[in-house]
């Protein structure tokens, strides 16, 4: 049984090195994790297990009796001490005091490597360097040990670290009994690591640095800027906004939108209250909003007295601090005093590029404006297990090329929409590898923003019953012609082709288009030549390309149980003639058989099949029946390619039915076409089924034939050189723009049809009710339907929400366009999300009567709904994501008052008259944020 520090979690582990300073064998260092940060290495030959780690570990152990609702104080020092500090200066007030009654301070400090560690000084002039914001994790060393020595012969020590390392410290002490000890732990949002830190300095700042700073105050008192100096006497000035005077920093960008961020960090219980500290330290962001009399815009720190000994050192300085306590609730602040703060949606994806080899500017930049190498375009989602199974294997190839992969389904216009079915045991994809569903093919020219190439996958994607099921999308017409295509084992699916005239003429058009295509039957090379005009390469399919590894990692989530020795089988069509099959071998190798069919195999006609089908809708089963049977039998061409991957011997039962031409060429190229079988009598003459197949042979022509598939997949991918727009570019362009000025007309009509309707309902309410009011809402309902900006909006709701009812839902997500002061607006009015930093997959409903909170709710991942009374009055609320339904209600007494559209629906009804003031919808997910009104769409 493990008892050391070993057992604990990358989601766990802070980092704080307590294990480190109190193991008594020293069998415990540091070293980096595959993400850059430090996670505690136990040397087991030193490791005695006596626990004393584990039993200090401050995420397992830490417990303290501080305040658990402190009053929050602004709190500001002098304009000299504020100059040279990030916030109000209250760290420099507290380290003089510390310093003048002979004490230490242990803080961060840079060293002339810009490697940032804790140290332990009373020299003010090492105090000098604790001050100012630095955003990475200090290196805390050994500064529990001499922080232990200086108490044990009775000096004062202050330390300053984030709540985990203030946490560590009390833990290896074994508490807070030594009244000459006081802590500060920081209002913390998250730590990078030093190795993020340095991939930054050495991408971005070629120079010798003589200064860098976070949140210089030359910049104002603000939280996302950087300054250097250099050694030259050049500076450089940074943020994380785009500024055509100044760079957009990577740095600010990945620690302020929770990118490079440690995975603790995500649900740190040391950032709740009780805090640990005597003191908890930070800025006042948002004190201009509830006092301004405590903001002159030089910096006001946000102050919590955590206990009585933090209170004593705070009254030790307060004559040198301007300070007051603000009556608020701690849930009203800005700052981050909560254990969750979801990490960057695509935060994984950040490490998996840096993992790649990608430089950190880079991937910065592909996550933060969601950029990716290749599209993969192709039916991922289908409910069927070959042509699921062929894009889960080209996303592994691709990204073992090196390239980031972006997953593209099919419009959900198609004939066939795209699956919704859960056919993995577990999703195969992470969140961030797949493009969000677009109702229309003409919406997926948004796509071509974020990739270079598109890569058409395998499948019978090019047959033209497919090609019109699946939306017609697969020649990419939607792509702009200065971008790469190209077409992997594209599939006719017969020798043949039956496409009407004018689809294939339609369809070579587009197919001209692509810089590579192959075709994964040596038939389709012929077809692709004489009907479409294109030459094309034959080519493996491309699970023969992916690593065994990914599909040992789908077999080992597969919960499935078989018997000890068996036959596999995965028949899709069923009928007895194949059922005689499996009954002939079964009998011939004295095992029992497991059958798999179609996902949908109960709805297929039985043609007096009679034997058991395995019940199971999962991928994984299948596999897992392929690679744990003794003798395998298909009809399915993936069912064999899977057979030949986990090498086995198999009989293959043609279908013509599904295309043979699939199964003879592959077989052919191999030299398995003796395991090809039509029907049972052909079974019973060929003499050669059972025998052994010399997997040793096949391979040495399957690897030659894999080596030559890989290098024209990667050749394919590269381009020689930069293409330009074609005529149809410049043709479609201007057809699409003339549409949008038509719709533009259209829309102006419409709204100007919207504003009539406002002025007679607000005149009919005039007319039949002569209330003051009355009167107020007639006036509240022509200022709000007339404002299209959401800022403004917002401030109006603000003015005249106490008179009414309002509700807020999300549809779609929050959208990707969110920012502080849009976030201000929302959380004045009482929507208090931090909405720029949520997961964008988070529902969400808010309602209030006349300024009283009825309902608030948020989930991520899945649907918010309310169905509640009030009063006499009858509402009903939902708020469902892009794959739950995607859309949004907002009921009142039997009328869906909501509008309706993604983004951010807001209603505002007056209950007293029983009238609607308003109905509007800003679509959060373009930089305009687009308006919408109820009748308008």
């Amino acid at each position: 049984m493990v008892s050391n520090v070993s057992c604990i979690t990358i989601e766990e582990c802070t980092g704080c090195r307590c294990c480190v300073n109190i193991c008594p064998q020293k069998a415990i260092s540091m070293g980096e994790n595959d993400e850059y940060f430090y996670m505690p290495i136990v040397n087991n030959e030193l490791c005695n297990n006596c626990g004393l780690c584990l039993n200090k570990c401050p995420v397992k152990c830490c417990e303290t009796s501080n305040y658990s609702a402190p009053i929050p104080i602004a709190a500001r020092c002098s304009d000299e001490i504020r100059e040279k500090s990030s916030s109000g200066g209250m760290f420099s007030v507290f380290a003089d005091w510390i310093l003048k009654n002979d004490g230490y301070v242990c803080g961060a400090v840079f060293d002339e490597k810009l490697r940032l560690h804790h140290i332990v000084s009373n020299s003010s002039d090492d105090v000098e360097k604790m001050r100012g914001s630095k955003y990475l994790q200090s290196n805390t060393e050994y500064v529990y040990k001499q922080i232990k020595e200086l108490l044990r012969v009775g000096n004062k020590v202050l330390f300053v670290g984030t709540p985990c390392q203030v946490a560590a410290l009390y833990s290896f002490l074994d508490g807070r009994e030594d009244n000459n000890l006081y802590t500060i732990d920081l209002v913390c949002h998250g730590v990078p690591s030093q190795h993020s830190f340095d991939d930054y300095i050495n991408e971005n700042h070629n120079k010798k640095i003589e200064k860098f700073e976070f949140r210089s105050k030359i910049n104002g008192w603000r939280a996302d800027c950087i300054n250097v100096s250099y050694e030259d006497g050049a500076v450089y000035e940074g943020n994380m906004h785009f500024d055509l005077l100044k760079p957009m920093d990577t740095y600010e960008l990945g620690f302020q939108k929770n990118i490079i961020l440690r995975k603790s960090c995500a649900d740190c219980k040391f950032c709740e209250f009780p805090r640990v500290g005597d003191i908890s330290l930070g800025d006042f962001w948002g004190i201009n909003k509830i006092d301004s009399s405590q903001n002159d815009g030089k910096g006001t720190s946000l102050v919590f007295v955590n206990n009585e000994h933090g209170k004593a050192l705070l009254m030790s300085v307060e004559k040198e601090v301007n300070y007051k306590e603000i009556d608020v609730p701690i849930s009203s602040l800005q700052n981050r005093l909560k254990a969750y703060y979801p990490q960057h949606i695509q935060r994984e994806r950040y490490f998996s590029l840096r993992r790649k080899g990608y430089s950190f500017n880079e991937a910065i930049n592909y996550v933060y404006n969601k950029k990716y190498d290749i599209g993969i375009v192709g039916i991922y989602t289908v409910d069927n297990f070959g042509g699921a199974l062929t894009y889960y294997a080209l996303y592994h190839t691709i990204e073992d090329l090196g390239y980031s992969a972006l997953m593209i389904e099919r419009p959900n216009e198609s004939n066939h929409k795209p699956g919704l079915t859960k056919i993995y045991t577990e999703e195969p994809y992470p969140e961030y590898a797949k493009a969000k569903l677009y109702e229309k093919k003409e919406q997926m020219t948004e796509l071509n923003d974020c990739c270079d190439i598109f890569l058409v996958g395998s499948d019978q994607l090019f047959n033209n019953y497919l090609y019109n099921q699946f939306g017609r999308w697969v020649t990419l017409d939607w792509v702009e012609d200065n971008k790469r295509k190209v077409a992997y084992a594209a599939s006719f699916g017969h020798d043949f082709i039956w496409h009407p005239e004018e689809t294939r003429a339609e369809m070579s058009y587009f197919m001209k288009k692509f810089d590579a295509f192959s075709v994964r039957e040596e038939s389709g090379v012929e077809i692709c030549n004489k009907d479409f005009g294109i030459d094309a390469e034959w080519v493996l399919d491309p699970v023969f390309l992916c690593e065994r590894k990914y599909y040992d990692e789908l077999v080992e989530k597969s919960r499935y149980v078989f018997p000890e020795q068996f036959i596999g089988a995965y028949i899709l069509d069923l009928s007895e003639e194949r059922q005689k099959v499996i009954e002939e071998v079964s009998n011939k190798l004295n095992l029992p058989y497991s059958i798999f069919s179609e996902m949908n195999w109960r709805d297929l006609p039985s043609n007096g099949w009679n034997l058991k089908i395995e019940d199971s809708k999962f991928i994984n089963d299948r596999i897992k029946n392929i690679a744990n049977c003794d003798f395998f039998i298909a009809d399915s061409f993936h069912g064999i390619c899977m057979a030949i991957i986990y090498r086995k011997n198999f009989i293959a039962i043609l279908n013509e039915k599904r295309g043979a031409s699939r199964f003879k060429t592959i077989l052919g190229k191999l030299g398995l076409m003796n395991r090809v079988v039509k029907d049972y009598d052909d079974l019973l003459v060929n003499e050669d089924i059972f025998n052994s197949i010399d997997y040793d042979e096949v391979y040495k022509k399957l690897n030659k034939e894999k080596l030559r598939c890989s290098n024209w997949l990667l050749n394919s991918m590269k381009s020689q050189q930069r293409k330009s727009y074609s005529d149809y570019h410049y043709i479609k362009k201007y057809s699409d723009e003339h549409k949008k000025e038509i719709v533009k007309l259209r829309t102006e009509n419409q709204k100007l049809e919207i504003q009539l309707n406002t002025l007679y309902r607000a005149f009919e309410l005039y007319i039949n009710e002569s209330s003051d009011q009355c009167r107020r809402t007639v006036l509240d309902i022509i200022q709000l339907s007339n404002e299209s900006n959401i800022y403004e909006y917002l401030k109006k709701i603000y003015q005249c929400k106490r008179k009414y009812i309002m509700i807020l839902t999300v549809r779609d997500n929050v959208g990707f366009y969110m920012n502080e002061e849009l976030q201000s607006l929302l959380n004045d009015i009482g929507c208090d999300l931090d909405w720029c930093n949520i997961p964008k997959h988070t529902s969400y409903v808010y309602i209030e009567d006349k300024g009283h909170v009825i309902f608030h709710e948020s989930n991520y991942e899945r649907e918010t709904v309310c169905n509640i009374q009030i009063e006499k009055m009858n509402l009903y609320a939902e708020s469902r994501l892009y794959l739950q339904g995607n859309r949004t209600k907002i009921i009142i007494n039997g009328i869906d008052y909501a509008v309706n559209q993604r983004g951010i629906n807001i209603v505002i009804y007056d209950k007293e008259n029983s009238k609607l003031v308003d109905s509007v919808c800003f679509d959060t997910h373009v930089q305009n944020f687009k308006c919408y009104r109820r009748g308008e769409i």
